[in-house]
């Protein structure tokens, strides 16, 4: 695994601090790893909305499922809204439906 050869190549209390954080964000087992893997969903949406409607396979999956990676950081609500109202501009470009 990467995260395992970053940690090898690292100094000791380096490496050990950056494989604990990778734990912290992929187990999301602490509020920290869940505020940024909540930010890391969000960045999946602007990568949809630049991308396009025509690679979009299941469009809304993926907006609930960051809303709800996101729903209990209101720090980051007003930018989930301002991807979301984007995020609606592709879709109907594409005729999907926007499903709440």
């Amino acid at each position: 695994m990467a995260i395992n050869k970053i940690k090898n190549i690292l100094p000791d209390k380096t490496g050990e601090d950056i494989y604990n954080l990778w734990q912290e964000y992929e187990e999301t087992s602490t509020k920290e790893g869940k505020f940024v893997k909540g930010l890391d969903k969000a960045e999946t949406l602007t990568q949809l909305i630049e991308a396009g409607y025509t690679t979009y396979d299941n469009p809304g999956f993926l907006v609930d499922y960051t809303e709800n990676a996101i729903k209990n950081f209101p720090e980051i609500k007003t930018l989930l809204l301002v991807i979301r109202e984007k995020l609606k501009t592709e879709f109907a470009k594409g005729g999907f439906d926007w499903k709440k």
